[in-house]
């Protein structure tokens, strides 16, 4: 089966409404480049796992044949999935810094969009 990447973002930041300008400013690009990304088919795998890791959602889930099968109809996103993890406290301190860090670069990008 052939995976449209760009189709599968879509999906999520419409279930998420996420606009493509905050999903281009969370990964530090421009809207415009976004969407020559898109236009031209072609991304980068750091630029893919920025985008996933912004989504919070898995390589192995992105990527899975069983991708579409995790919306229900009302365009609502699957959150409890199939099987529970457990993490570790050194896991849940790693995601913590890994949403500081992304919301860092989401408040610099409105400081900068204000600015100008």
């Amino acid at each position: 089966m052939e995976v449209n990447v760009f189709e599968r973002i879509k999906r999520l930041t419409e279930q998420r409404k996420i606009p493509t300008k905050k999903l281009a400013a969370a990964i530090g690009m421009s809207e415009q480049n976004y969407y020559r990304m898109v236009r031209e088919n072609s991304i980068k795998l750091q630029t893919l796992s920025k985008i996933l890791e912004f989504l919070r959602i898995d390589e192995s889930d992105f990527f899975s044949d069983s991708f579409g099968s995790n919306i229900h109809p009302d365009k609502q996103l699957v959150t409890e999935p199939a099987i529970k993890y457990t993490h570790s406290k050194d896991t849940k301190t790693a995601l913590i810094e890994k949403d500081l860090q992304i919301m860092e670069t989401l408040i610099k990008s409105i400081r900068q969009s204000l600015n100008n």
